[in-house]
């Protein structure tokens, strides 16, 4: 992974560590944590680091905070463990690297959740859409919370928590792109309304039930996307 991409802080390697002894059993469901500063000795380290990594894995369901003090480690699935990556100082081309892996993950993702949706569902993605249209004509709002809200809900629709948590893993980088990505339609309210027609065919081809529709309308919105990235990359280079 570039290191641009990735820059390991202290509390992201005790993080890892913590997952260790949570993986070999030595943290075992029901077992009560050490205090921070105990913990902070024992790997070297400032409890700030020791709160950061603690709060990443109350997060994710693996530690619980009890009343009166202290965390227990809870019963670990496969899908709590996955890590939860700090993302940082993206560029252009990596930002592109991210959509060619949304291309192929959000795509498939999309054609499930057409299948597999319920109502409620269904009202969650038109309100999202809706917040999006809000937008267009907002000089000062690119309305990329929206967007995300809005393939969020998609994710969540497909009922497979692996998807819904890898999607949340990439969220800082993800709505870090977005907000790129639609900067770059201030200025522009044909772009910006072309880029809200896009995700209204995504909605109606969910409501339809059209898994084919909606994985190519999802491939052709990402793939504007990316070629918007390339231009943008060239002029660059």
């Amino acid at each position: 992974m570039p290191e641009s991409l990735y820059r390991k802080k202290v509390s992201t390697q005790v993080l890892e560590l913590m997952q260790e002894k949570i993986r070999t059993g030595e943290y075992a469901p029901g077992d009560k944590l050490p205090p921070e500063i105990t913990l902070a000795k024992q790997f070297g380290v400032s409890r700030t680091a020791i709160r950061e990594a603690l709060n990443i894995l109350s997060i994710s369901g693996v530690v619980t905070s009890l009343q009166g003090g202290g965390r227990q480690i809870n019963e670990v699935n496969l899908v709590n463990m996955l890590e939860v990556i700090p993302y940082s100082l993206i560029d252009v081309s990596e930002i592109i690297d991210l959509l060619e892996m949304r291309m192929v993950f959000e795509v498939e993702a999309a054609a499930l959740a057409a299948q597999r949706h319920e109502e409620e569902d269904e009202i969650e993605l038109l309100k999202a859409l809706n917040q999006f249209k809000g937008t267009l004509t907002n000089k000062e709002s690119i309305g990329f919370e929206a967007d995300y809200q809005f393939h969020l809900v998609l994710i969540r629709a497909a009922k497979n928590a692996f998807f819904e948590q890898t999607f949340i893993n990439i969220s800082t980088v993800l709505q870090n792109s977005l907000q790129f990505s639609l900067s770059k339609n201030l200025g522009k309210p044909r772009k910006r309304k072309e880029v809200y027609h896009e995700h209204e065919m995504i909605y109606e081809a969910f409501c339809a039930r059209d898994s084919d529709t909606i994985k190519a309308t999802m491939q052709a919105h990402l793939m504007n996307v990316k070629t918007k990235l390339e231009e943008i990359k060239s002029m660059g280079d």
